[in-house]
């Protein structure tokens, strides 16, 4: 369960990456996000995501998704 700090840390990142303009394989990196945490993602929450960002995430998995795992 993600504390108030990591929640904070979360939010902190989006902004930096949004005042940057840095692409979305950048921010999924930024926060480790697992493939295990965004099939949650994707099935559990509503998404502000267009299909072709979906799209993006899920290719960057498909490359990368065993060297992005962290024990859960």
């Amino acid at each position: 369960m993600a504390t108030r700090l990591d929640l904070a840390e979360a939010q902190l990142l989006g902004w930096s990456n949004g005042k940057h303009g840095t692409f979305l394989t950048s921010l999924i990196e930024g926060m480790g996000l697992t493939l295990s945490e965004w099939n949650k993602i994707k099935s559990q929450y509503p998404s502000t995501l267009t299909e072709n960002e979906k799209e993006e995430i899920d290719d960057y998995f498909m490359k990368h998704g065993k060297k992005n795992q962290r024990n859960e």
